[in-house]
């Protein structure tokens, strides 16, 4: 509430106030997550999703941005214990965008990546051995044509001979966390069942 002021005297309140309602309200859009089995032993139609040791997986990540403006950007994927092991990923970041299977401990831009185009910004790749988990780090960016763009990335990674049970599902996780100017970080989750392990 504000006080009115008289016209003729305008330190001496009238004893009246006024309210201002006005106001506006902008929703800014976050990305789209999804996170797929892209390959097996680096066949793309690879029907029922099993492992043995030895065999490759190469996960899929793909981050849809309905405008390219971002604060840093964190894709984590977190792999299941004792099947694959995180630190087998390392870099350097491929930035040939492309329907090819990376070899197993590499990760690349998948065909639908357009972020990179725009931006000419590429993932740096971490690992954290203890969490077991992959981490593709953006830089921000500012796009002032607010373009959609997708990033898509690629990896793959071998599973190892550790004993497991035969034939039991494993979860696998992947987490985006995109800061913001003046809320926090958003953050996105997605799941997808794992290929089973077979014992040999």
């Amino acid at each position: 509430l504000a006080d009115l002021l008289s016209v003729t005297d305008v330190v001496t309140p009238t004893g009246s106030n006024e309210a201002d309602t006005s106001g506006a309200s902008v929703q800014i859009l976050s990305g789209t997550l999804t996170k797929t089995i892209y390959a097996i032993n680096g066949n793309t139609s690879y029907g029922a999703p099993r492992l043995g040791p030895g065999d490759t997986v190469t996960y899929r990540l793909r981050y849809t941005l309905p405008s390219s403006d971002l604060e840093p950007v964190t894709i984590t994927d977190y792999l299941p214990l004792p099947v694959l092991l995180a630190s087998e990923v390392s870099g350097p970041f491929s930035t040939t965008a492309s329907a090819a299977v990376p070899p197993a401990g590499t990760a690349k831009f998948g065909p639908a990546d357009t972020f990179f185009a725009l931006s000419a910004s590429a993932p740096t790749i971490t690992t954290d051995p203890a969490g077991n988990s992959v981490r593709f780090v953006y830089g921000a960016f500012d796009d002032p044509t607010n373009t959609p763009t997708t990033i898509d990335i690629l990896f793959t990674v071998t599973a190892s001979n550790a004993p497991f049970a035969d034939g039991l599902f494993l979860t696998n996780q992947a987490r985006v966390e995109e800061g913001t100017t003046n809320a926090g970080a958003t953050i996105v989750d997605r799941n997808v069942p794992h290929a089973r392990p077979e014992a040999t």
